[in-house]
């Protein structure tokens, strides 16, 4: 009874590395995270106020350890939020910086709580970790409509997600 006991014990561990080895691990992360806050105050002064506000300090990265072909996408959406009325927000991914097969931009897309494809056709890579790696988050803000701002703190959560292109 012992032996069958040690010989399971030999079979799982060596082929334990083989299954880890086998396995795709993906991962997604940003830099740091920052808050963008504007001023939508009443309008004294003739072009006293911008229509758009831009972000571009912020910076994706990610690695796709999987070399069976299978093509990756990058997604946006928001998160558990509302954007406030009279608001767009548009997001682009700026060219890929790293090794391996980055994919293709999209171009800027209007977010909301429908997830949208930023970049397709990402295989097998690698961009490094912070500031000028992996692709680089141009966030713009803009107003759609004046009449139907109102004023308040709207947190504003934008996710992005990392999944197998179909």
């Amino acid at each position: 009874m012992n032996t069958k006991k040690y010989i399971l014990i030999f079979i799982v561990f060596a082929f334990l590395p083989l299954a880890c080895w086998a396995q795709k691990i993906n991962t997604i992360s940003l830099t740091t995270r920052s808050s963008t806050s504007f001023d939508l105050s009443a309008i004294t002064v003739a072009g006293g106020h911008t229509a758009t506000i831009v972000n571009n300090t912020q910076w994706l990265n990610y690695t796709i350890r999987d070399n069976s072909g299978t093509l990756y996408t990058i997604q946006a959406s928001t998160s558990s939020c509302t954007i406030p009325p009279g608001i767009e927000i548009h997001v682009e991914l700026g060219p890929f910086y790293g090794t391996g097969q980055g994919g293709q931009s999209t171009g800027p897309k209007l977010i909301s709580s429908v997830p949208t494809v930023l970049v397709n056709n990402m295989g097998e890579g690698v961009t490094g970790l912070g500031q000028a790696c992996g692709h680089n988050i141009i966030l713009s803000i803009g107003i759609a409509d004046f009449a139907l701002l109102h004023p308040g703190n709207y947190p504003l959560t934008i996710q992005y997600t990392l999944s197998a292109q179909f």
